[in-house]
This record gives structure tokens, sequence and C-alpha cells, in this order.
């Protein structure tokens, strides 16, 4: 019989063997859990739209936009993602989309230009950050330093000598055709600071400089020279270069010293492109448009070298006439948004309604102040525009409403609100009557004055009689 070989056998782990059952029964359960979870998917989709009303279609034609739906939900139109899509989680959800439903496409609602502004004001909020311009009033007097002093045959264009200092005449001013020398900017300029200083050691916070470039005269008819009705609005281009570049140095330095002083000028309120123009009695002068943006924009050309230097205050002359009061009030307007310039006018705004029997070559206005300028525009006057007009001079030899009732008119003398109004009676020394001045006042007018002589008596009448002297 043959010899039998035993081969050893080899030994089993009995824990090996669990695990690997374990193992075989976990591949099975969860191979059953994921064929669960595609079902229960397959059918919830199924579920969802036909809870949903959308038809299904296996074959990839549904008509609904999912690229629409993804960008305007979270893109903007440059294609960026929003601010608020970034801040988002991808653990805070999960993403449902839905696809759109193929609709008839809206009704078309053609409107016309003025509906469609109108329905995008409705639904347009003003932005936060829009600060709307808001009038304040400043019912300090004003102190006016007088650069123009009327035609003396000597210094060009009737300029305060002592603001002039020298050169030659109508030869130096940088005006058309005249291209000499300024030898006199440097003392000009000197004097112009040395009144400033004298005005605000007065205690004046508000000081206005009086036609920086003097007044244009021609000759008449006999041979004589006078000065033309107009006067021009162009000030600083007209100056020499050396002036202006001195101007430029001193002005700001004198504000950063006082800083609670307010400066102004005084000028036409006409506009001429023209800026180193001040002949007005030409035709090239006229009433700025307010509706022409070039004419908005060659008016500020006058004003803006002076707004540059800190000037904050403009008066215009002759703009409270007819053709003129609608222009100065939007012009006060815009230039107050735009560039904190505060503006006025000259003389003050009275009420016209037709002559009322009077002659209207002889009276183009009633004697009443028109309530919706002074509460709307600062204004000042001299006095005899108010022994012309004031019915509280209806005697005065140069009333205009002489010889006519003022209650005829309707007119009672004027008497203006403190609280809204910011209404000036200007005067040099030769005009100045303290009866009439303090009458005034106490009616509700600021004084204004052109004379230094005359300094602490107007501050003096202020303080005493002085409105609501915020």
């Amino acid at each position: 019989m043959g010899k039998r070989i035993v081969l050893p056998r080899e030994r089993k782990n009995p824990d090996s063997e669990v695990f690997v059952s374990f193992l075989k029964v976990g591949i099975v359960v969860v191979s059953l859990g994921l064929v669960g979870v595609l079902f229960f998917s397959f059918f919830s989709v199924i579920f969802i739209n036909l809870m949903a009303g959308i038809p299904l279609d296996f074959m990839g034609n549904n008509s609904g936009s999912f690229t629409e739906e993804v960008i305007s939900e979270g893109q903007n139109s440059s294609g960026s993602m929003n601010e608020e899509v970034d801040d988002e989680s991808d653990d805070e959800g999960p993403i449902i989309i839905i696809f759109n439903e193929t609709e008839e496409p809206e009704e078309v609602v053609e409107m016309n230009e003025t509906e469609m502004n109108e329905t995008m004001n409705e639904t347009m909020e003003e932005p936060s950050d829009v600060v709307e311009a808001e009038f304040i009033l400043d019912r300090r007097p004003v102190a006016a330093i007088n650069l123009f002093r009327g035609y003396d045959g000597v210094t060009p264009w009737g300029l305060n000598d002592k603001w002039w200092r020298g050169g030659v005449p109508n030869e130096w001013w940088n005006l058309p055709n005249h291209h000499g020398v300024d030898s006199g900017y440097q003392q000009g300029v000197d004097w112009l600071i040395d009144e400033l200083d004298d005005a605000y050691d007065a205690g004046y916070r508000r000081i206005s400089l009086i036609l920086p470039a003097g007044r244009h005269y021609t000759q008449n008819s006999t041979g004589d020279l006078e000065f033309s009705d107009w006067m021009g609005s162009n000030h600083w281009h007209v100056l020499s270069q050396e002036r202006r570049n001195l101007l430029s140095e001193r002005i700001p330095e004198w504000l950063d010293s006082h800083p609670d002083a307010v400066l102004g000028i005084y000028q036409g309120f006409d506009v001429d492109e023209t800026l180193n123009d001040i002949d007005f009695s030409t035709s090239s002068s006229h009433t700025p448009n307010v509706n022409n943006p070039a004419d908005i924009e060659a008016h500020y050309a006058s004003l803006e070298p002076w707004v540059d230097l800190g000037f904050k205050e403009v008066f215009w002359d002759f703009a409270s006439t007819l053709e003129r009061r609608e222009a100065s009030v939007y012009l006060f307007d815009y230039y107050l948004e735009n560039y904190g310039l505060r503006a006025g006018g000259e003389a003050h705004y009275r009420e016209f309604e037709g002559c009322n029997g009077l002659s209207c070559t002889n009276l183009h206005y009633y004697g009443n102040l028109d309530s919706y300028y002074t509460s709307n525009i600062p204004a000042m006057a001299l006095p005899r525009y108010f022994y012309q007009w004031d019915p509280a001079f209806e005697d005065h030899n140069e009333s205009k409403l002489a010889g006519s009732s003022p209650n005829a008119l309707g007119a009672d003398p004027w008497i203006v609100d403190p609280e809204n109004t910011e209404l000036f009676i200007a005067y040099k020394s030769g005009e100045f009557n303290e009866t009439v001045v303090i009458d005034v006042v106490q009616r509700g007018f600021i004084p204004w004055t052109y004379a230094k002589g005359l300094y602490d008596e107007t501050m003096d009448i202020w303080n005493e009689y002085g409105l609501n002297k915020g």
C-alpha cells in the first residue's frame, strides 16, 4: 500500500471571517440604498412637474430657459456676480431650479416720452446722497469797497485811483487793442488788502468788491465821455495778468487768516462770451438764456476765477427788470446748488401787472414789492430807488408815485418780513440820511454801505434798530 502524505491545513482566523461577512452585507445594503435614492429622485421630479402642471419631456426639448434664469438671479449686466450671491455659502441648502413654462408674450404697451418719464419717476427713488441746495438767510450788513469811482479823465474805465495806481490811461488794462503794462498792480493790490482789513476790523464779515474792472464809457454826440448804461459782467479777464496773478496769491491768504469772512463781487448781469471785453453797450451782450447751456457756461465763466479765489457771493446790477428777473432767480438756485455761490439782484423786485391806468412809459411797476421774489433771492437798492417807489416816500421829490394815490395802486409802505427776506438799502457817503436809513432798517431792511467813513455809524444803526440779526 502506498504511503499517504498529509499536507498541513492553513489555520483560519475567526475574526477575519466575521469582518468579511459584515463587509459583504454592507456593500449589498449601500447598493440597495443608492438604487432607492435614484428611484426616489426620479419619481420626485415626476411628481413636482405634475403638480406644477409642466409637461414632461424626456427628450431634452423643454423650451424653458435655464441660462436666462441663472443670469437674472445671480449676475449683473456686466457678467460679474452680485455681492449678495458672493456672500452666500454652499452649505445653506440645495438650489432648486424650476424650468420656465412656455408662455404667450405679454402685451406690449406703447408709451410716449412723457408717460414713460412719469412711470420711471414713480418707480425710481432719489439717491440717498443727493443734498438739496438750501438758501440760508445771512442778514449781516455789507461793507462795499468801491473799486469804481466814475470817469475822471485820468484813470481807465473810471477806476478808483487807489486801486489803479499808475500806468498809462487806456493802454495797460487788458482790453482789446490795449496791451500796455500795469505798472501799479502791486500798490493797488496792497491797498485792497488794507481795505479788507479795515472793513473786517470795523466788525463787517460780508465785504463786496464793486466793479473791479470799472465800467465802459463812450464819447457822446457832444464829444464828452460818459459811461454806458450797462455794467459789464467780465471783471476778471479784463484785469492785467500781473494783477490777476497777485490777486490769486493775496486773496486766498487773506481768507485763510479771516475764515469767518465772506467776500463778494458786484457786477453786471448780462453775458458776453468775449471775457476780456467790458463794453456791454454792444449787441454781443444779452440777457442769459437759461435754456441755453452755452449761455450759462459763459455767464459762469466770468465768475469762476473769483469763486476759485474763495468768493462766496455775487450781486448783479439791473437784474430785477422784467426780462431778467426769471433768469436771475434760476441762476440764483443754479449757482447755489452747483457751486455754493450765493447771488442777489439789483434793485428790489416789484410787482408788475400792467400800468393800472397810469402811463406805461412812466410807471412800469406797482409800488408793492413782489413777495415771490423777495423771499427767493436777496436784493439791494440805493436810497433813490426807495424814494422813487416806496410809498412811504410818496411825497419825495424823486417819487415816481407822486400825484397818484398809493391806495389806488394797492401799495403800502414797504415792510418786509425779516424772517424770510434778505433785502438791503445801499448808500454812499453823499446819499446817507440817518433818519431814512433808521426808518428803512426798522421796516426789515439791512444796511449796505459803500463809505468807509460810515462803517461805525452803519454798524451802530444795525445793532440798535436791526431786526433778526442772524
